[in-house]
């Protein structure tokens, strides 16, 4: 630490790192306590984007983890931006690493040139084993790729001089161009692009970058997040009950059936539902099930939550049978993967696959008389209504909405003419 630096902060040397020692800068926040970590990616408007709130830098939900698993709801933007960036972190578990000062790379200092040698610098010597598991292998196999990409960045040459922010956001704009990369496909990879150098010491012998210290990148993730927003994703088909009763009257494998009944009564994703021990799931005679969930996207964002739900007389011999054949407890989906449950829908319409469930049980339950939206969460697992909506097109299909919505409008319209009479 230099004579200039205030009482309390701190300045790591970092083996092999590409940065000169000009090229870091002490930070304070008056007023606040850092966090040691990700800050959120996008500076959201409230009025211009009423339904973001803290879930889009949060995950659908928001495990993003995004899992390359076709379970996952690939276009909730707030998975991605939550965690691609690496934002999903709780309060109270970074507490105790807080401090008053926090030394870090000055990313308005560095070209793209910079960028380039710090993705190519050597991977460090050791990790602890604890920050090894703080991120799903998935998203690090995300960050990996990006690392990839800016080690390469030699190829646009014109891009090497720019401002490190500048150039990372032209490399990724002119790849989305060439490709024709949706608007959410982009605004997924400038996410990737923050969090792999906020988590840069993961991957590289270099120090960690805050990107959205630099003004221009804030503004380019706030224009992309915008795009990505305005853009209808393409969503699966959702499953109807014909659709559910078809396939669990042909399913002749016992554990596939159980698997589908589960997610389709608890409306929660299938691979959560894969992720179940014996000891999780509770059936009583009288047809009422109770689901915990302790492991699956939605408990890294959450924490383990239950679903209460109750199952068809018709169908609970077979899935009572179940349950009492797996009484020795561990996994009760072991050897069960989400491509099975994939195939056993689309022998039923070839257009279904694992998420239709998920979103087809929350449309129907939307349709039940005076349900709100805390008690759908309540069986989505998500956090914010906004996320909600999106399994409801954007509440196009919310029987809930729709009714309530009604009776309102004609209150409105009779108090309307009663005031012109």
């Amino acid at each position: 630490m230099s004579s200039a630096d205030p009482p309390g902060s701190v300045r790591t040397p970092v083996a092999g790192s590409p940065l000169p020692n000009a090229a870091f800068t002490t930070v304070r926040l008056p007023g606040v306590r850092p966090r040691l970590g990700p800050v959120r990616p996008v500076d959201f408007d409230d009025e211009d984007d009423a339904e973001v709130d803290a879930e889009v830098l949060d995950a659908a939900d928001g495990e993003q983890i995004f899992q390359h698993d076709e379970d996952d709801e690939v276009e909730d933007l707030e998975d991605i931006a939550g965690w691609w960036s690496g934002e999903n972190f709780l309060a109270d578990q970074l507490r105790p690493f807080q401090m008053d000062y926090v030394s870090l790379p000055n990313v308005v200092q560095m070209k793209g040139s910079t960028i380039r040698d710090m993705a190519s610098a050597p991977p460090p010597l050791s990790l602890p084993f604890l920050a090894t598991i703080g991120l799903v292998k998935s998203t690090m196999r995300e960050h990996q790729r990006m690392l990839i990409k800016m080690a390469a960045m030699g190829q646009h040459g014109d891009l090497l001089g720019a401002p490190a922010t500048t150039a990372i956001l032209q490399m990724l704009t002119r790849e989305a161009m060439l490709k024709k990369w949706r608007a959410s496909t982009l605004f997924k990879y400038l996410c990737t692009a923050q969090g792999c150098l906020a988590l840069l010491p993961m991957y590289r012998r270099a120090p960690a970058i805050q990107l959205n210290q630099c003004p221009i990148w804030r503004q380019g993730m706030r224009g992309a997040g915008m795009r990505a927003r305005q853009e209808l994703p393409a969503q699966p088909m959702p499953a109807t009950i014909d659709h559910v009763h078809q396939c669990l009257s042909t399913e002749t494998n016992p554990i596939l059936f159980a698997a589908i009944l589960l997610a389709w009564l608890s409306c929660s994703r299938t691979g959560c539902i894969l992720q179940l021990a014996h000891a999780d799931v509770t059936l009583t005679m009288e047809g009422k099930l109770s689901i915990r969930f302790r492991k699956g996207k939605g408990v890294r964002l959450r924490g383990p939550y239950t679903v209460h739900t109750s199952v068809p007389m018709e169908w609970m011999p077979r899935l009572n049978a179940f349950l009492n054949s797996r009484v020795n407890g561990g996994n009760l989906f072991k050897g069960i993967k989400g491509t099975d449950i994939k195939i056993s829908l689309r022998r039923v319409h070839p257009k279904l696959e694992q998420r239709s469930l998920r979103r087809g049980s929350l449309q129907l339950l939307s349709l039940v008389p005076n349900i709100s939206d805390q008690l759908m969460m309540e069986f989505s697992g998500h956090t914010c209504v906004a996320t909600l909506r999106r399994y409801l097109s954007w509440g196009s299909v919310a029987g809930h909405l729709r009714e309530a919505m009604t009776t309102a409008a004609k209150q409105f319209a009779t108090a309307t003419l009663a005031r012109r009479a």
